[in-house]
């Protein structure tokens, strides 16, 4: 799979299956996907996840900021902003504004992601939502 590719697919996936689109799930990620070590994660996990986030953050929008491939490796460095306007993690609807952001690291195996390592400023985004202390 060309570095090209490995980063649209990450594009459409922020840009996309977080918008709505889980379905790409299926295209993207391969049946044994794993995250963060948990072999049992799939791409069930990654559907529910984006659906979660529009559910709470209907208005969400990802920005790409840079995206680095080094072998099998792709890391997407992004930036989310949205307004908080239902249930997140048991916080009610708040309609602050969040801004924050994110690294996946995804290992690409047969042109579909099988692993991926995310990293995401969620400290950002509670204490946003009034849920942590401003330090």
């Amino acid at each position: 799979m060309s570095a090209q590719s490995m980063k649209e697919t990450a594009r459409r996936w922020f840009e996309e299956g977080w918008a709505g689109k889980v379905d790409l799930a299926d295209d993207f990620f391969a049946p044994n996907f794993s995250s963060s070590g948990n072999p049992a994660a799939g791409r069930q996990k990654s559907k529910d996840g984006a659906l979660t986030r529009l559910a709470a953050f209907p208005d969400l929008r990802v920005v790409i900021d840079r995206q680095i491939v080094e072998g099998p490796w792709l890391s997407t460095f992004f930036t989310v902003e949205a307004t908080h306007r239902d249930v997140y993690f048991g916080i009610p609807a708040t309609n602050a504004k969040i801004k924050a952001s994110g690294i996946a690291h995804w290992r690409f195996e047969n042109g579909k992601v099988v692993e991926s390592w995310p990293i995401f400023d969620e400290l950002s985004v509670l204490r946003a939502l009034g849920a942590l202390p401003l330090l």
